[in-house]
């Protein structure tokens, strides 16, 4: 197989989108020797190689143009682009235009604008604005804001999200705010318009069909997922189905298949299908906002039909490679979405598959034809599986050994879902007919959320080794589709060696992982958290004031344990952010028990009503403790302290961990100054292991404990100032410092 032979078109494109990639993501200098690289290795085979190809002398300088301007693209579009932040330190004052309003909700406010002016001096760049105010610009409108622009780590997700869009910053703090209506521009106008056309076609069908079944119809035919609960995002990503909730080709296809079976019905000719097609395309691209897995899937289908208007035959890898290079030209910075990746490299790994078989025949049999449609369904969906895995591994670190069964079983039944939504929109007053298509959605959401819920059904592939070994086969096939003639055999007998090496590191791994068991513990401030690890089974528990912001800290420790579900999630104490945040947990992950304190006063009474509440409407199970009562944990064993009290209005916290003969007791900021001070100096005199903590209310004196168990081996220590001189230099033997951010490793 040679995929790239007689397209020389589909091989400039790929050239060029390769180089862009790279270049995306390199500093100037290697720019620069990645540029002389190519002036070498793709100038050598048209000077060297004397070719019987005449192709070869023209197509290899071509090539090297391409990249050449593709590294030079690069060094335009990101290397100056999101250094916004570091151009501009302190307060700024920005006047720019309103892009697009991205939310709303009471008195806060967010939208993209373009930008004229940053402290006077002119500048094109683009920001996104967060603010708290009443004035509701529109898009088109001049506004003049003072603000602080954030600095945003390059391995926090929100500088990936704020690239793919070609944001080069995000104010916030914002202040003096001010809008000064202006004339819209011709694409304000149009972004306006579909959006208006969007939101009033979205409310028809919530109006007509409530519910999530009303949400999933939004988010299958207009692209709206933030409607859906978070939830049922998670299940679609735990059953490996989250590409149908991403407007996509399978979107496109559907509907445009609807539209051309139906002309076939009325006998329409065949360039009046195609045009219908074609307006169809565009104005459903529009419609959605022009979403990048739109946009690609939208031109291959454009590509198509125009290949009959100009009489020649469409090739499904050439139309994919030059969309795919559109995209890449008239916004560059999608190289930087990972939906924009998966979307290309699904089609291209479908596209390769198809154009291998495209040699055998079809039974005639019905039987056979039943079962020759299954098991090409099947090939599909593992063929777009296997071209993706290296970068699911990079972007989600997981994959679900659901996703062939699922996409067989379930995609369907999204599919006619899809079908209905759209006949929603003209038999929606019909009586009856919204609440019997919003069952069926329930019904449907119910099914992915049952299979959901299945244990062991994710896999964790967040190991470096393990990506790197993706990558480097991920390319060993690539250049041998696409550069070789190699054949079936020899194609599969690579494959089969690359998974096997895979399969054996990830059995290594996952067998050092589920015999496991011990804590890790993570501190950013006063914010701290507990992760509990026995084997395949994580039980976080909670240091937090309750905010989302702290539980991501917890979120990063369940991704470092490799855990892909949480058994269990304590909270030691209550925070009216607990219940504003506990929607989130479970949005990024499975919780099966939410373990609460017995509230002490009416305060945390009603708190703990509306978690229960909120941990119902989750599917989450809640479970009272008390203090010192034991909770069962695996092998190990959980001892709950009763909240201290002192002259601060925090509570004081201490809990204990015991595996085997080892006991590990946290103790929080405090709690020898409180009312359980004596219990307190009981537990650090019977534990081996201990982390003196920093969450609690502010403390009179340090700790200065003078018993300690004969078995203690380890001290964990957030913050050397907590302990006295004398203790400190105790225990200084056992002391380890635990960096801010960082995760300390406990075993047990």
């Amino acid at each position: 197989m040679n995929l790239l032979r007689n397209r020389p078109l589909a091989t400039c494109c790929m050239v060029f989108l390769l180089a862009l990639t790279v270049a995306a993501n390199t500093d100037s200098l290697t720019k620069l020797w990645l540029g002389g690289a190519a002036v070498f290795f793709l100038l050598l085979p048209a000077i060297v190689l004397k070719s019987k190809r005449r192709r070869l002398p023209v197509l290899a300088p071509l090539c090297l143009l391409l990249s050449l301007l593709a590294l030079l693209d690069g060094y335009l579009q990101f290397d100056r682009r999101f250094q916004m932040a570091e151009d501009y330190t302190g307060e700024v004052t920005i006047c720019a235009r309103v892009r697009e309003i991205t939310y709303t909700n009471g008195s806060a406010l967010g939208f993209t604008a373009d930008c004229e002016t940053v402290n006077g001096t002119p500048d094109n760049r683009r920001v996104t604005v967060w603010a708290y105010t009443d004035l509701l610009p529109a898009a088109g409108d001049r506004v003049t804001l003072r603000a602080e622009l954030l600095d945003v780590s390059e391995e926090d997700s929100l500088f990936l999200y704020l690239r793919a869009r070609g944001i080069s910053a995000q104010a916030e703090d914002v202040f003096d705010l001010t809008i000064t209506e202006a004339t819209p521009r011709a694409g304000d106008r149009l972004r306006t318009f579909f959006a208006d056309l969007r939101s009033g076609l979205g409310a028809h069908l919530s109006r007509h069909v409530p519910g999530n079944g009303g949400a999933l119809m939004r988010a299958l035919l207009l692209g709206e997922q933030h409607l859906l609960p978070d939830t049922i995002t998670r299940d679609c990503r735990r059953t490996g189905i989250s590409h149908v909730l991403s407007l996509s080709g399978l979107h496109i296809s559907l509907l445009v298949g609807a539209l051309a079976t139906l002309c076939r019905r009325l006998r329409c000719p065949r360039y009046a299908t195609l045009l219908g097609q074609i307006v169809l395309v565009l104005f459903y691209m529009a419609l959605t906002g022009f979403s990048v897995s739109i946009i690609r899937a939208g031109m291959m289908t454009l590509l198509f039909s125009l290949s009959f208007f100009a009489r020649r035959e469409a090739d499904g890898i050439t139309s994919l490679s030059l969309a795919a290079v559109l995209i890449a030209l008239f916004s560059p910075t999608a190289v930087y979405d990972c939906g924009y990746w998966l979307s290309v490299v699904a089609t291209f790994g479908i596209l390769a598959r198809n154009e291998w078989r495209q040699t055998k025949q079809k039974p005639t049999t019905l039987p056979a034809r039943i079962v020759h449609g299954v098991m090409d369904s099947l090939c599909v969906t593992l063929a777009a599986t296997f071209a993706t895995l290296p970068l699911v591994a990079i972007f989600f670190g997981e994959i679900s050994l659901l996703t062939p069964l699922c996409n067989l079983l379930l995609i369907p039944l999204f599919n006619l879902y899809l079908l209905l939504a759209v006949l929603t929109l003209a038999l929606g007053p019909i009586p009856g007919f919204g609440a019997l298509v919003g069952m069926l959605g329930e019904l449907l959401l119910s099914l992915v959320s049952w299979a959901a819920s299945l244990r062991g059904i994710l896999l964790s592939l967040d190991y470096t080794p393990v990506k790197l070994l993706l990558l480097i086969l991920a390319a060993i096939v690539f250049v041998c589709l696409c550069a070789t003639h190699i054949g079936r055999k020899r194609m599969a007998l690579i494959g089969l060696v690359g998974i096997s090496v895979i399969a054996l590191f990830l059995g290594i791994a996952e067998i050092h992982r589920t015999t496991a068991s011990g804590v890790y513990y993570s501190h950013t401030g006063t914010n701290e958290i507990l992760l509990l690890q026995d084997g395949n089974r994580g039980l976080l528990c909670d240091l937090t004031n309750g905010s989302y912001t702290a539980q991501k800290n917890g979120l990063h420790a369940i991704d470092r344990a490799h855990l892909t579900e949480l058994e269990g999630y304590l909270i030691t104490h209550y925070h009216a952010r607990h219940v504003r945040s506990l929607s989130k947990v479970c949005g990024q992950i499975l919780l099966r028990t939410l373990y609460l304190p017995i509230p002490t006063s009416e305060d945390e009474e009603k708190l703990y009503r509306a978690l229960t509440a909120e941990a119902a409407s989750l599917g989450v199970t809640c479970v009272l403790y008390k203090p010192y009562e034991d909770i069962p944990f695996g092998d190990m064993t959980i001892h709950p302290h009763a909240q201290g009290k002192s002259q601060a209005n925090h509570p004081t916290v201490a809990i204990s961990m015991r595996h085997g003969d080892q006991l590990l007791t946290y103790l929080g900021a405090g709690h020898h100054e409180s009312d359980q001070a004596e219990q307190a100096a009981s537990a650090v005199a019977k534990s081996s292991l201990l982390i003196f903590g920093l969450h609690g209310g502010r403390e009179e004196s340090r700790p200065d404990f003078s018993t300690f168990s004969s078995s203690l081996s380890e001290v964990v220590l957030p913050n050397a100032d907590r302990l006295t001189p004398s203790l400190a230099a105790f225990l200084e033997a056992r002391l380890r410092l635990a960096e801010e951010g960082a995760f300390s490793w406990i075993d047990l």
